[in-house]
């Protein structure tokens, strides 16, 4: 009896022991109650007494044990929503323009041009041109040739969407308006030509025909060897015979130039060219807006109340044309 009294007092010991080592560690509080006893008695009667507390105040419980339970949850393919900073905006050119490899185009800038280089016999008593384009433009020049005191002129403009050739022998001037606008973005073939006082213009063989008559006091127009502007003309040489009574400048034109031909020579990107500004690449595909080299910017002016776009610095063209 008492073999078996001694076995059950030091299981019970074992079993006080395990719930010392096995229950959490002692907390701030229990230290400062440990210490606070420790005091007044000595270490043996302190550690004795946080036994005791730790005994009485904190019983050990059992870990719980853990049960695995195991469902059949239908396998679910994982969907990413796109954040909406990824990829490119609604209203972003998917990718790089492609461009034209044969036109010429010239832009919306007052200083946009193409200059060739033609003796004054091409247009002196006979003259024959050939122009093919496509623009957006209201208004611009498409060709222009003056002599050296802004006299005798020939040029090919557009007015209100319409196509407007005019040229004055030294007498007064001579002009023909096309029944169509032209502006939609399409290529259009014009032939122009003159002979003396008379002149024609045609427009895609035969949508448009038009013939004019200059006063025939003199049958020539002079040239002086200058320069034909092609899209437009330079800051300092105004389309004299182009202007309006409101303006001191013709713009260039907003255009893509896919043919030129003088007198059946096509010159559009020969030798007699020899001057470009503000020129580029035209775009196989049109649409409205601009790309941009990533440096560049548009600014907007104002010119007869009305708002008008140029391009400054860095800006690789509208995509109109």
């Amino acid at each position: 009896t008492q073999s078996v009294s001694t076995d059950t007092a030091t299981t019970e010991t074992a079993t006080t022991t395990e719930a010392v080592t096995t229950t959490e560690p002692i907390t701030p509080t229990e230290v400062a109650t440990a210490t606070g006893a420790a005091t007044t008695t000595d270490a043996a009667t302190t550690s004795e007494a946080a036994t005791t507390l730790r005994s009485t105040e904190m019983p050990s419980t059992a870990a719980p044990s853990t049960q695995v339970i195991t469902t059949d949850i239908p396998a679910t393919t994982a969907t990413t929503t796109p954040s909406p900073s990824s990829g490119l905006p609604a209203c972003s050119v998917p990718s790089t323009p492609d461009f034209d490899t044969v036109g010429i185009r010239t832009t919306r800038m007052s200083n946009s041009y193409m200059a060739y280089n033609f003796s004054q016999d091409n247009f002196y008593r006979r003259f024959h041109l050939e122009l093919e384009f496509r623009t957006f433009a209201e208004s611009g020049v498409l060709f222009f040739i003056t002599d050296n005191n802004f006299a005798d002129f020939m040029g090919l403009e557009m007015r209100d969407g319409r196509i407007r050739f005019a040229f004055d022998c030294g007498a007064g001037t001579a002009e023909g308006v096309t029944d169509y606008v032209y502006n939609d973005g399409l290529f259009h073939k014009v032939v122009v030509g003159r002979s003396d006082e008379l002149g024609f213009m045609t427009v895609d063989v035969t949508k448009d025909f038009k013939i004019v008559r200059a006063p025939d006091t003199f049958v020539s127009v002079s040239t002086d060897n200058n320069l034909l502007y092609i899209g437009g003309t330079p800051d300092n040489y105004p389309a004299r015979g182009l202007l309006q009574d409101d303006e001191t400048t013709r713009p260039s034109v907003l255009a893509c130039f896919r043919q030129l031909a003088l007198k059946g020579r096509m010159v559009l990107t020969g030798s007699e060219r020899t001057e470009t500004s503000y020129t580029g690449q035209c775009y196989s595909n049109l649409g409205p807006g601009a790309s941009y080299d990533g440096t560049g910017y548009f600014s907007l002016c104002t010119s007869n109340s009305m708002v008008d776009v140029r391009m400054v610095s860095g800006v690789s063209g509208l995509c109109w044309c």
